[in-house]
């Protein structure tokens, strides 16, 4: 996984805390999601985990959940695809 700066991460934690939703990235496919609700981050990837909103749990999860992935970027809800894509380019490809 690209390695974010404290910086990128805790502007990305601030963001998923807002209520947005995060994709790991792999090969240009959205996999896996990042959600929050009022006390926990989810993190769904092989699986599905949670941890507090706490910026220390939230990077340590990230780096093991999301490890496989080339990044994690912003994403929206696809009706087509019933999942979430990344938001930037709107376009899944299924693999």
């Amino acid at each position: 996984m690209k390695t974010y700066t404290d910086k990128e991460l805790k502007r990305i934690f601030n963001d998923i805390s807002g209520g947005a939703v995060y994709v790991g990235l792999k090969d240009g496919k959205s996999i896996g999601d990042i959600t929050s609700n009022y006390n926990f981050i989810y993190f769904r990837h092989y699986g599905q985990t949670a941890s507090k909103k706490i910026f220390s749990h939230f990077k340590n999860t990230l780096y093991i959940m999301f490890s496989d992935c080339d990044e994690i970027a912003p994403a929206v809800w696809s009706w087509d695809k019933i999942k979430y894509i990344a938001a930037d380019t709107g376009v899944l490809v299924e693999g």
